[in-house]
C-alpha cells in the first residue's frame, strides 16, 4: 500500500518492458537474473541456485518439492568444486536457461555460490 513507485507485471516469457526484453523462463533464480539486468546491476550472487540433489536429496523440502521428488532419472553433471553431481531434466533445462541469460550479458559479473551445485557456465564459483 505504502508504495508509490512503478510497478510491473512480468506475465509472459519475452515480453518487453522500456525497451527491455525479459528473457527469464522456469525458475524464480532466472526471473532475478532478469531483474537485476533490467535494474542495470553490476554483479549478481546466485544464492542456492544449485540446480542439483546436493547431498543426495532435493533442495527443498516443501509440499511442491518433496526432499526426494524428482531424484529419479537423475543425470551427471560437472559441479562447481570439481565433482560430479546428479540432477534431473528439469533442473538442468533451467540451468541451461540461466546460462543463456548470462551469455545475453557478458559484461554483467554473475558469482555463483552453490558450492556442491551444478556448474553454470559463465559464472564466477564462490
Amino acid at each position: 500500500k505504502k508504495y508509490k513507485g512503478k510497478k510491473y507485471i512480468i506475465s509472459d516469457f519475452n515480453k518487453t518492458t522500456d525497451g527491455f526484453k525479459w528473457n527469464f523462463g522456469g525458475t524464480v533464480a532466472s526471473l532475478g537474473i532478469d531483474l537485476a539486468y533490467y535494474l542495470k546491476s553490476t554483479k549478481i550472487y546466485l544464492v542456492g541456485s544449485d540446480l542439483a540433489f546436493s547431498c543426495g536429496k532435493n533442495y527443498a523440502g516443501s509440499v511442491a518439492h518433496q526432499e526426494k521428488e524428482g531424484i529419479n532419472n537423475e543425470i551427471e553433471v560437472e559441479s562447481n568444486d570439481g565433482s560430479i553431481v546428479k540432477t534431473n531434466n528439469l533442473y538442468n533445462s533451467y540451468r541451461q536457461m540461466i546460462e543463456g541469460q548470462i551469455a545475453c550479458h557478458p559484461e554483467i559479473q554473475v558469482n555463483n555460490l552453490a558450492m556442491h551445485g551444478a556448474r553454470i557456465k559463465g559464472t564466477i564459483v564462490g
